[in-house]
């Protein structure tokens, strides 16, 4: 790792330092004062860095290795598909805003295109397609006219039933709320 840090920063950046410098520098903070400041001393121009643009629009773009290693494996083997199903739950206490909660969770898929994104075929290829917006709607179960002794298991109840409903890689959304 050491290597790589040192290669980038003579090859992007024109500064060289020592592997004794970086071991030097027990902190991200303290390795980036000692590169500031050889930057400065060896009066080097900074490479411009493009923005990158946030893109609200449709497109697709070749699958990354690690959905095209899902996508395999759910083509090789359909059963797999419950491998992939990442289940997390959060108890909320006291007063929930569902109207500001959903809100929320909409601006979180409007920012991160990851949220809006799945696969789809395209002649003998597969790409993923990140989509200019998702409805990503909230599944409020309130459990409160339950028994308080039976709550904690109807609930494992739920949230088994929901981690055993499959995916498909080529539907919107890939996410529950």
């Amino acid at each position: 790792l050491a290597s790589q840090v040192l290669a980038r920063l003579r090859t992007e950046h024109g500064i060289s330092l020592s592997f004794r410098t970086i071991f030097e520098a027990p902190t991200v903070e303290r390795l980036a004062a000692i590169v500031e400041g050889s930057a400065d001393d060896l009066d080097v121009p900074q490479p411009e860095r493009p923005s990158i643009e946030r893109s609200f629009e449709t497109r697709e773009a070749p699958l990354s290795v690690a959905q095209e290693r899902i996508w395999l494996l759910e083509e090789m083997d359909p059963s797999q598909e419950l491998v992939h199903n990442l289940p997390a739950a959060w108890r909320l206490e006291g007063a929930v805003d569902i109207d500001l909660l959903q809100r929320a969770v909409d601006e979180i898929a409007r920012r991160h295109s990851t949220l809006r994104t799945h696969l789809v075929r395209a002649g003998n290829t597969v790409v993923q397609r990140t989509e200019s917006s998702v409805d990503l709607p909230i599944e409020a179960i309130d459990i409160r006219s339950a028994p308080e002794q039976d709550r904690e298991s109807e609930l494992a109840g739920l949230m088994s039933e929901r981690t055993q409903e499959r995916f498909d890689l080529y539907e919107m959304p890939l996410l529950r709320t």
